[in-house]
């Protein structure tokens, strides 16, 4: 899976079952709104998004993870938690823990 695809379930499972509204998600993976579609419109085929109109105004889209990309989600939690383990080997328990908050803060950001 090369990193537009990880960006992009990135971004969905931090919707918290709220969804993503497309143009939110075209512009924090910052790709081009043809791919973004042709992505989502493979991701939709496989089962693994759904979409959805938005109440408030029926021109926007939500994307929205299915149950069966939940599986995927779960796999990037753990390759997440081990990189962490292996950047942080050889520091100690203090440098670990501010390591861990500045990432935290660094994922509120995005």
């Amino acid at each position: 899976m090369n990193i537009r695809h990880l960006s992009i379930f990135y971004c969905l499972s931090r919707s918290s079952g709220e969804g993503v509204l497309f143009s939110d998600l075209l512009s924090e993976t910052n790709q081009a709104k043809s791919s973004l579609s042709d992505i989502l419109d493979r991701y939709e085929q496989m089962g693994l998004i759904t979409r959805a109109g938005c109440d408030s105004d029926k021109r926007r889209v939500r994307i929205f993870l299915t149950a069966e990309s939940e599986r995927y989600t779960e796999i990037f939690d753990q390759i997440g938690e081990e990189a962490v383990k292996k950047m942080t080997r050889d520091f100690n328990e203090e440098e670990r823990k501010l390591f861990t908050e500045l990432l935290m803060r660094a994922d509120n950001n995005i």
